[in-house]
């Protein structure tokens, strides 16, 4: 079982379980030394380095084999596995996975990318789409 790093739409605990087909449990982490910022011209996020920085996201805990296949698949060929240290909400630093992306992939540093702006904005139509994307 793997324990990942979700900064983006996966912070959604409704998005998380239409992707993963299961409820996965979660904790408050931070990534220090980035920002989340969206990917040009997409709602969805991208990780930039930032030194003074620091993301939020969740920990999933017991992402299995076959969540994490349904995982790849959402997050697409723009993202890669990769492994960092986080810390969590009681201080204690971990080490997980996480999706970042391609070189390539160009995000917007003008703005940082916020959770509640895109579950307001575009989560239902993400949602209305998610049936087919299995």
């Amino acid at each position: 079982m793997a324990v990942l790093f979700f900064y983006g739409t996966l912070r959604d605990a409704e998005v998380r379980r239409a992707v993963t087909g299961r409820d996965i449990p979660v904790e408050t982490a931070w990534l220090p030394g980035f920002r989340c910022v969206p990917v040009a011209g997409k709602s969805y996020p991208m990780l930039i380095p930032d030194r003074p920085g620091w993301a939020e996201g969740v920990l999933a805990h017991d992402v299995g084999p076959a969540a994490l296949r349904r995982l790849i698949g959402y997050e697409g060929p723009e993202y890669r596995l990769a492994s960092a240290a986080f810390v969590k909400a009681d201080a204690l630093p971990v080490r997980a996975r996480l999706f970042m992306t391609r070189s390539g992939v160009a995000g917007d540093p003008s703005r940082s990318w916020d959770l509640k702006e895109w579950q307001e904005s575009w989560k239902r139509g993400l949602l209305s789409r998610m049936p087919g994307w299995r």
